[in-house]
């Protein structure tokens, strides 16, 4: 009974508010979501955007608009990164393509040899790469573009660690056919949950839309980002509809938070080259990016050297310990960023030089409200973990719980 009242309670308060609470997409009088997708579509340099649920369904509603587009057929291989979120190989399952795993790098970067390696191999007519900039790291976009057009590869971007990052001045996102970013809770523009579908192609934005829930004739409310009828007309009725739009509350999350977009950024730098000054630890090695990117460092990944993986483990949970963080290693049993956990497909890749790569690899999601002491002790209990890593290896874990508990 008193569940029945809460509910109700809330229900007709919400009904007092912004009319974003109440309303869908396509019967309301506000231009929140509409607004958002435009005011994204111009920042990246695409002609539509389209807003959906999460950034793993944008994802996979462009991947069945590439499908649609390209008449590919179930199980067609989709190259895409070893090192990312499960997320993105989810999104291949999901449209019924089949993942083609491709090795990692020494920056975390995808492979762009073996990229080239496999094509020149395997000599499919319409290969696709759907590319995961993990954590925001770019690969060398000339030599990549170069593969895409040597062998006419249909680019899917997937920003969802990277929308605000550029490479040589040019907003990554606007180098493919179709682009993505997500908003979820940890992003650089939150709305709790949600995601963008980018692109300049009519075909590719009417599967979309339609994909998304845009049935009948609501395209027509779509205003400025809709391609028009004759596409479509085209994909109408064969286009399955999966009613995942956004909502208006969360355009209008998006577009209040865009507006200091480039001053979060400067924020988010700035605190990244400060913790990195603050490094004098010869075994704590930064993974940098091309002189070319400009990125967004949301994120830290460093390498410890010269350390076994029994070290590396008592480090993390070390650290962790240290300063109540989230340190994770990318090889753990537990991490969905790591390939041998994605059980959901057949997955019998061999990827040693990705495996050997992410080795004693710490990930920390840098929080945006760290203030310059925050990351000051952020660094010093780097620091100290490692040297109590290494009395620890030295003496024992007996004698490093004495000196931790007298610390």
């Amino acid at each position: 009974m008193i569940r029945i009242f809460i509910y109700l309670f809330f229900l007709n308060f919400s009904h007092s508010l912004h009319p974003l609470f109440v309303n869908n997409r396509y019967n309301f009088k506000d231009k929140d979501l509409l607004n958002a997708e435009k005011i994204l579509a111009n920042y990246i340099g695409h002609t539509y955007s389209l807003g959906v649920n999460s950034g793993g369904m944008a994802l996979t509603l462009s991947l069945i608009a590439i499908k649609n587009k390209y008449n590919l057929t179930n199980h067609h291989p989709i190259f895409t990164n070893s090192f990312t979120f499960n997320a993105v190989p989810s999104s291949i399952v999901n449209a019924n393509f089949d993942p083609f795993l491709l090795e990692t790098d020494e920056k975390l970067l995808l492979d762009l040899d073996n990229l080239e390696f496999h094509l020149s191999n395997l000599k499919m007519k319409t290969p696709v790469l759907l590319l995961s900039y993990m954590r925001g790291r770019i690969p060398n976009i000339n030599k990549l573009m170069t593969i895409v057009k040597k062998y006419n590869v249909v680019l899917i971007e997937d920003c969802a660690h990277a929308y605000g990052c550029l490479w040589d001045k040019k907003k990554l996102g606007s180098f493919g056919e179709i682009s993505i970013i997500s908003c979820q809770s940890n992003k650089l523009i939150s709305t709790a949950e949600g995601g963008f579908i980018l692109t300049i192609d009519d075909y590719l934005m009417a599967c979309s839309l339609i994909a998304s829930g845009c049935y009948e004739n609501l395209y027509l409310k779509h205003e400025f980002l809709s391609p028009s009828e004759n596409y479509i007309n085209k994909y109408k009725f064969i286009i399955p509809n999966f009613s995942v739009r956004m909502t208006p509350l969360q355009g209008y999350i998006f577009n209040t938070q865009f507006k200091n977009i480039e001053n979060t950024i400067r924020k988010i730098n700035n605190n990244y080259k400060y913790l990195k000054s603050l490094n004098s630890n010869p075994y704590i090695e930064y993974i940098e990016q091309y002189s070319n990117v400009r990125p967004v460092y949301d994120s830290l990944q460093f390498r410890i050297i010269n350390i076994t993986q029994t070290e590396f483990e008592f480090y993390i949970k070390t650290l962790n310990e240290l300063g109540n963080y989230n340190f994770q290693s990318f090889i753990s049993s537990d991490n969905s960023r790591f390939f041998q956990n994605w059980k959901f497909f057949y997955n019998n890749f061999s990827l040693p030089n990705t495996e050997n790569n992410l080795l004693n690899v710490c990930d920390f999601r840098i929080p945006m409200d760290y203030t310059l002491d925050d990351l000051y002790n952020l660094n010093d209990n780097m620091d100290r973990a490692f040297y109590i890593t290494f009395i620890s290896s030295i003496y024992g874990s007996t004698f490093f719980g004495k000196l931790y508990n007298k610390n």
